[in-house]
């Protein structure tokens, strides 16, 4: 086999990276579990898949889900979680599954809390409500992903998120 990403490599990459995740997630689809397939926001070159349609459609399915971590891949925020928000949006209304967008929340500082407010708002406008974050705590705790100042960045995750402060402690009423 080549070693250079030519066409028929790609597609036989492709073809059995496919074949791997179609068979993982009937598997688990017959455990009676549920299944969520969380796609590099790459659609060329050696880690991206062209089409996403053919997971999507995968019997067994119930989330397509990508995580365009705009800040990891050199992209504004906005632009780059709305393309993809779009793409899972489309996809899982066409195939019957849901979607799901996944938030950067490492490698960050303060001063991207615009970017993390902008992801958000990509996502829901493009109607996608179902966001998560990676990782807890903004990674605080990570030496290589490293946040500065995570307990800011954590702030602004859980605000934008949530529409709560993480300061806030919503806890019930005591009887």
């Amino acid at each position: 086999m080549s070693n250079e990403l030519t066409p028929e490599v790609a597609e036989f990459r492709e073809a059995s990276l496919v074949a791997f995740v179609r068979e993982l997630v009937g598997y688990v689809a017959g455990q009676g579990a549920r299944n969520t397939v969380c796609l590099l926001p790459l659609t060329e070159g050696p880690l991206g898949l062209s089409d996403w349609s053919v997971v999507a459609r995968m019997p067994g399915l119930d989330t397509l889900a990508t995580d365009p971590y705009w800040k990891a891949f050199g992209h504004p925020a906005h632009d780059f979680v709305e393309r993809f928000a779009r793409l899972v949006r489309d996809l899982g209304q066409e195939h019957g599954v849901s979607a799901q967008i996944w938030i950067q929340g490492f490698g960050l500082g303060p001063e991207d809390a615009d970017d993390v407010r902008a992801a958000v708002e990509a996502a829901r406008g493009a109607g996608v409500e179902d966001l998560w974050t990676w990782g807890y705590e903004a990674c605080g705790r990570l030496s290589q992903l490293g946040t500065r100042e995570p307990e800011r960045v954590w702030a602004v995750l859980t605000e934008a998120l949530t529409g709560y402060r993480a300061t806030d402690h919503h806890v019930g009423a005591e009887t």
